[in-house]
């Protein structure tokens, strides 16, 4: 499980470097998010989603909870404890 705290601007490089190291890629859901809320796509070469998360704008670190949350979420794409490794 996550065990450290950032910003999310670091963990969207984060998932995007993930997601170009699995043959992925990371694109943003417009009109989906609501105020400084954003919503992202994981999309496979063939244009199938993999799987999505969201995440806000605030120049605050996100808490462990939203960690753990996107790491489980994603964690069938990039590997068990993938946000540790990198």
């Amino acid at each position: 499980m996550a065990n450290k705290r950032m910003k999310a601007r670091v963990l969207l490089a984060l998932v995007r470097r993930m997601a170009r190291k699995n043959g992925l890629r990371v694109e943003e859901l417009q009109g989906r998010g609501k105020g400084s809320h954003q919503h992202y796509v994981v999309v496979g070469a063939d244009g199938e989603t993999a799987g999505y998360f969201g995440l806000t704008d605030h120049p605050r670190k996100l808490s462990w909870t939203v960690l753990q949350g996107i790491e489980a979420g994603l964690e069938r794409l990039f590997g068990e404890k993938w946000m540790e490794k990198s």
